[in-house]
């Protein structure tokens, strides 16, 4: 295109040939100094500007948005196009650190309040805008209301750290996510879709519930309120095992009780022993009872004793609940079971009905 022809590297002598619409040398050129253009030459613009890609395309009319504009011939340096961008009578304000010449626009769009009209295309002009030199967006811009009307879950721990999802429509909407509640920030993971999207809770307050909690949600400048009940829960988490032994390899199940377990989202187990540390998923099966795996330190670089040896530590990542990473609990590990050969040769012959049996 004529935008990334006039942006080469000067040494390649580049520039554009207006008549023949194609890259070449000066004396290459057929129509002489008036149609060919050099990036060094004052007035140089390239006409026909495109826009190929634009995103996001939807946004609350509030503003605040930060539109990206991509295509082709979007001016040669940034007082070209500073002025120039609109959605539909909006202006769109360029922003010079994210400008690529000819390529790219980053703009942050005006408030659209007053504006009537739902759809609108979004205009680049360059220096002027007469035909040849402005650009429309094959797709339109759309203007919403983003709005929630379901939290979940609706009870988490006092700590924080639980995945939340909040439910509504247009909420892929814009450029910027913010979300919060009782002025606490819920930490933006993702949008799963224009009616979903997830944040990771913030630090709660006192046990129990926190009535009429005010949920802020904000989409770039547009700004929504929702009121809901949260309930604040503390946990506490005591061990009773089958068995307060394992082999290093781990995997022995281990059955563990405490208090609104339900709530936990992401529970694990974790044995730590030298400079190894591993962790094994747990299963919540109601609000006092979860299973877990137990993690393996057979690649410690500490020795093991035969009668027994004890982790540096043994403890839980329940989300945030950061009192549990370690427990004092009684726990050791010992050798992994090795069998013996079945015989010299490796086979053994039985009689029917003959018991086996493993050394």
């Amino acid at each position: 295109s004529c935008g990334m022809c006039l942006k080469a590297n000067p040494r390649f002598e580049c520039g554009w040939c207006v008549q023949n619409k194609k890259c070449s040398l000066k004396q290459e050129c057929i129509s002489g100094n008036g149609g060919w253009m050099h990036a060094s030459s004052e007035n140089s613009r390239c006409s026909h500007p495109r826009i190929t890609k634009l995103f996001p395309e939807t946004g609350p009319r509030q503003g605040g948005t930060r539109v990206t504009i991509l295509g082709e011939n979007l001016g040669l340096q940034f007082r070209d196009i500073q002025m120039g961008v609109r959605v539909g009578k909006i202006p769109c304000m360029p922003v010079e650190e994210e400008y690529v010449s000819a390529e790219r626009i980053v703009c942050l769009l005006n408030d659209a309040t007053n504006y009537r009209v739902q759809e609108a295309h979004v205009e680049v002009c360059v220096k002027d805008c007469i035909n040849d030199y402005r650009a429309l967006s094959p797709r339109p811009f759309t203007f919403v209301t983003p709005y929630f009307n379901r939290i979940q879950p609706s009870q988490g721990p006092i700590s924080g750290g639980t995945r939340i999802t909040v439910e509504g429509s247009y909420l892929n909407a814009g450029s910027y996510v913010s979300v919060r509640f009782a002025q606490r920030p819920c930490f933006f993971k993702r949008k799963v879709k224009h009616c979903l999207l997830s944040c990771a809770s913030f630090v709660g307050m006192n046990e129990g519930y926190a009535p009429n909690t005010v949920s802020n949600y904000l989409i770039d400048s547009g700004q929504k309120h929702y009121t809901f009940r949260l309930q604040f829960l503390r946990h506490k988490v005591t061990t009773k095992l089958s068995l307060t032994f394992c082999i290093y390899s781990g995997g022995t199940l281990l059955t563990v009780s405490g208090t609104n377990l339900a709530t936990i989202q992401e529970p694990k187990i974790r044995a730590k022993y030298g400079q190894v540390e591993s962790f094994h998923n747990c299963t919540v099966y109601n609000n006092s009872v979860m299973v877990c795996l137990a993690p393996s330190v057979a690649d410690s670089e500490l020795g093991f004793s035969e009668s027994g040896t004890d982790p540096d530590e043994i403890g839980f990542y329940l989300d945030n609940v950061n009192a549990l990473v370690v427990v004092n609990k009684t726990f050791s590990y010992y050798p992994d079971p090795v069998f013996e050969p079945l015989s010299p040769s490796g086979v053994l012959e039985l009689k029917p009905t003959s018991p086996l049996i493993l050394k």
